[in-house]
């Protein structure tokens, strides 16, 4: 049993390792990469934005909101500039395959982001409705943008995740070939 929970380690530690490898290592000069870098990016300082300028909020639902946004943001802003300097640098792989702090961030940073994510589900599809009835009574001039713009960063954060998990699932069961000489 032992040995069974050590293979499976080290196929998940290889997933992990691949699928990196698959979004980070690909070339800038890559149009199609820098296109979905600049997006990923785009998206992270969008909620930033969101995020900060709704943390003064005099209604609570909304600021939970915008805490969510901000402290997702700081996670993603921390993460991929991390990863874009590792992977410019031509340093990723290596990092990747010997340096254990390098996994072990991607492991904490997953997990957490994991449970903020759930949290941040919880905020925004918990308190949509009530939000669009009650914050209009606490801030003078409110409009549910911010709240729908939340949910459309929920929902692709989401599809995204889902995509990773599918792949990653798909990585992690695949049978190793077998090759017979």
């Amino acid at each position: 049993m032992l040995e069974t929970a050590t293979v499976y380690k080290e196929k998940f530690r290889k997933t992990v390792k691949s699928l990196l490898g698959r979004i980070m290592m690909t070339k800038i000069d890559n149009i199609w990469s820098l296109i979905v870098y600049v997006y990923l990016l785009v998206i992270t300082f969008c909620r930033l934005i969101a995020g900060a300028t709704k943390l003064g909020s005099n209604c609570d639902q909304e600021k939970d909101v915008a805490v969510y946004l901000f402290v997702k943001a700081g996670l993603g802003v921390f993460f991929w500039i991390t990863f874009l300097v590792l992977g410019c640098s031509g340093r990723m792989k290596r990092d990747l395959d010997k340096n254990l702090f390098v996994e072990l961030y991607i492991y904490v940073d997953s997990l957490f982001g994991f449970a903020w994510f759930i949290v941040g589900m919880v905020w925004i599809f918990g308190n949509y409705s009530s939000m669009k009835s009650t914050c209009p009574l606490f801030v003078i001039g409110w409009d549910f943008h911010f709240i729908n713009f939340a949910m459309f960063l929920a929902v692709l954060y989401l599809i995204f995740f889902i995509a990773i998990f599918i792949y990653a699932m798909y990585k992690l069961c695949e049978e190793d070939e077998v090759v017979v000489l």
